[in-house]
């Protein structure tokens, strides 16, 4: 897809509140005279054990952007919990390398108490600067294991585009993050820390070490709780929008003289967001000059400065919203917005993207499809999300190509996912990543969309589209409530397929053809075919057999439990030719598709 290559999120701030509108722009904070800048020395042993620990749940900010200098200053008061299995002595707080940490308090029982603040660079791919400066917090006592503390913490410094030499790998010529009067677009957590983090180094050398802890990060602070407040000078054109995570907030502008051209203005610009769960998202902020055009039939904003190209993606909204409408309801929760910019890695976040806009009408029709999906999807879990957004390209695939294309589609991933699931013939093979529990987008999202097309075989077309319409009306979306809706739909009883590939992660299916025993039917002519097929994986599946010959064909669907055999017996109307067992849609451990030539006594 064209407009997403990584898991992302997008950002800056929701509803402008009433008290920015009631009184002028002011200084929300300074960083203390006492505590000037100075660059990190002295290097603080800080056990990976402990930054892996820490569980952020709340980020209350305060946030002063200046564009024309590509600085950010922030005052955060944030919640820490103890996830680890040790009590926490000294903790470690990480922002950006181009950043210093100003100030840290203790907030206990409404006092303050002023923590000295030692801090020191660290190396990591994390950040696009190839490092972190990451302060070491003593502590007045340790905080113990499922404990929580609330601080108080100020820092300040640029955030530019880097140039791609400060990274161990590549990958950093693909960064664009920055603060500038032209552009302002900040990613988060594995793009730009911005935002006070925890996490052990990573290096994109590291296998997959770095995407590793960008999911495990997601999925630990996906119920953290977020608000703010932001100002920014600018100078030029003022900024007019402001995201958070795909949340929009209108800035108040305050020119600093109100008849000079704005080409030449200078100001401030505010909005302030109330709290709302992070969600699978890291925190991220973007600014935009211009407002939207509603297209799409009112569920499409597009920001951009060619209307051609706007009037293109409308075409092919319209061409796809058929498809969204038949299998997830009439209308999305709200608009997708699309943010044009000149940008080498496109970014989504939910149902908010940024990117360069395909100049040709019905081009990237497929990545509009998965975007569309997040705008349906509100606050399920992120194996409903991003998995039913890949299920639904599918769907488009398809349709617009034809099964066969689909089907290649999924196979494109597989091989990948065999790699991570877990080999449940060894001892320590641990309990892998259920869907509700994965921070893999293999998991979450390839997974996820391989266990939806097996319930769309299993369930049917309909049944599939009436539960997940009705799951978006539920007040708590998750595995559980989708089974049970699906369950109701289909009338069939699903249990068994939930536990091993949605509520455990048992690996994938091994599946084999052990025999094939055709025989002829004096009375009534035709062959009764009985097939035997074995599972030697530790997930039980559900596939179709298909029996050959010629033009005929027949298709009967077989359960086949985890480490064990089934058969099936098949009335066949001429000599079989050929049996297959499964067509690609049931993940496996090697071929997803079993064909066996049947020569049948005449």
């Amino acid at each position: 897809m064209s407009f997403v290559n990584r898991l992302g999120c997008a950002a800056v701030l929701l509803a402008a509140g009433m008290a920015w509108a009631q009184q002028p722009p002011q200084v929300i904070f300074q960083s203390p005279p006492e505590t000037p800048q100075k660059k990190p020395a002295v290097l603080i042993q800080v056990p990976d054990e402990v930054r892996s620990s820490l569980i952020f749940t709340a980020y209350d900010m305060d946030l002063h952007l200046n564009t024309t200098e590509s600085t950010l200053s922030a005052r955060v008061r944030l919640t820490v919990r103890n996830g680890g299995t040790k009590p926490i002595e000294d903790l470690p707080l990480q922002i950006s390398s181009s950043m210093m940490w100003d100030l840290a308090r203790l907030v206990e029982d409404g006092r303050t108490v002023t923590l000295p603040v030692a801090q020191h660079q660290v190396k990591t791919d994390l950040d696009h600067t190839a490092a972190v400066t990451e302060a070491v917090l003593h502590l007045p006592r340790p905080l113990s294991v499922d404990a929580s503390v609330t601080l108080d913490v100020l820092y300040s410094g640029k955030v530019e585009q880097t140039t791609g030499a400060e990274s161990s790998s590549s990958a950093s010529t693909l960064e664009w993050d920055r603060i500038t009067d032209d552009f302002t677009g900040v990613r988060g957590f594995g793009n730009v820390l911005w935002y006070p983090v925890s996490a052990p180094p990573a290096f994109m050398g590291d296998g997959n070490r770095v995407y590793d802890l960008i999911g495990r990060n997601r999925l630990a602070t996906q119920t953290a709780r977020v608000s703010g407040r932001l100002t920014v000078e600018y100078a030029g054109d003022p900024p007019r929008l402001a995201f958070l995570c795909g949340h929009q907030a209108i800035l108040e502008t305050h020119p600093d003289n109100p008849n000079q051209p704005s080409a030449a203005a200078t100001g401030v610009a505010t909005a302030s967001f109330a709290a709302f769960p992070l969600g699978f998202h890291p925190l991220s902020l973007f600014l935009s000059k211009d407002q939207p055009e509603m297209l799409g039939g009112g569920y499409l904003a597009v920001i951009s400065e060619d209307a051609e190209r706007a009037s293109n993606l409308n075409k092919t909204a319209l061409n796809v919203f058929p498809l969204l409408t038949t299998w997830l309801g009439a209308r999305p929760n709200g608009p997708l917005t699309m943010l044009e910019a000149d940008i080498l890695q496109p970014f989504e976040s939910g149902p908010f993207l940024v990117g360069q806009i395909p100049s040709g009408s019905g081009q990237d029709a497929e990545a509009l499809v998965h975007a569309f999906t997040h705008a349906y999807t509100g606050n399920q879990p992120v194996w409903l999300d991003e998995g039913l957004a890949r299920f639904m390209e599918l769907l488009w695939i398809e349709r617009s190509e034809g099964r066969e294309a689909a089907i290649a589609a999924l196979e494109d991933s597989r091989s990948a996912l065999t790699l991570l699931e877990p080999d449940l013939s060894q001892p320590d093979a641990g309990e892998g990543q259920p869907l509700e529990k994965a921070h893999s987008d293999l998991i979450y999202r390839t997974k996820a969309a391989y266990v939806l097309w097996m319930l769309r075989s299993i369930a049917g077309d309909t049944a599939l589209q009436q539960a997940l319409a009705a799951l978006r009306t539920q007040p708590t979306p998750n595995a559980a409530t989708f089974r049970r809706l699906l369950e109701d739909t289909s009338q069939k009883d699903l249990g068994w397929f939930f536990d091993d590939w949605v509520d455990h992660d048992r690996g994938l299916p091994d599946l084999s053809i052990v025999s094939v025993t055709p025989r002829a039917i004096e009375r009534t002519g035709g062959y009764l075919i009985s097939v035997e097929v074995s599972n030697a994986g530790y997930a039980a599946v559900d596939v179709p057999v298909t029996i050959r010959s010629g033009n005929l064909t027949t298709t009967e669907r077989l359960r086949v439990p985890a480490r064990s055999r089934s058969t099936t017996r098949i009335v066949f109307n001429d000599a079989p030719q050929q049996v297959q067992v499964n067509d690609g849609t049931t993940p496996e451990l090697r071929s997803t598709v079993h064909v066996l030539d049947v020569k049948a006594a005449p």
